[in-house]
């Protein structure tokens, strides 16, 4: 199935619960949100490297401190684990962060995706999945600016109901 990026809309009381955990207690705390349908949530799939290398010209596996675009993909104070057989990548987003996270993603329309679109880079940076960066850059674009959307939208729902997001890459 590949890895791919989940944002989870959480609510406080939840996430201080899970954010102290550590290794076990952690991944099993976090499993069970992983699994309650009741959480919000948005998928999309494998395109989170690819959208974090169009946003900032590096992979996701070196987020951008302090960058509105890089912590729209990846989040901010992430947790790492990573087993050989499993690997969790889980970070927040905190509901006060979402509206200059929202501001910056509402720039990204498909003419600036297409602008910042490097092919090159992606395949420089070794950005997942494997290959990604020969899409036909129409067809990449497009499916970019379809996640844009959807982030803002999701993003926005959780800031009204005062949710902080999870941003998962598993």
């Amino acid at each position: 199935m590949g890895r791919r990026a989940v944002y989870i809309s959480i609510g406080e009381p939840r996430l201080e619960a899970l954010w102290w955990l550590e290794d076990t207690a952690f991944r099993a705390a976090f499993a069970d949100i992983e699994e309650d349908e009741s959480l919000g949530r948005l998928n999309i799939g494998k395109l989170w490297d690819a959208l974090h290398c169009t946003f900032t010209g590096t992979s996701a596996c070196s987020p951008v401190e302090d960058n509105p675009l890089s912590e729209s993909v990846v989040g901010v104070c992430p947790k790492v684990y990573d087993d050989g057989d499993y690997s969790t990548f889980v970070s927040v987003i905190d509901n006060s962060d979402l509206p200059k996270l929202i501001a910056a993603l509402e720039r990204m329309d498909e003419g600036c995706l297409k602008a910042m679109l490097d092919p090159a880079r992606m395949e420089k940076e070794g950005v997942y999945p494997n290959g990604i960066w020969t899409t036909p850059a129409d067809d990449l674009v497009a499916e970019m600016f379809h996640a844009v959307e959807a982030i803002i939208g999701f993003f926005r729902e959780a800031m009204s109901s005062g949710h902080h997001v999870l941003a998962t890459i598993v």
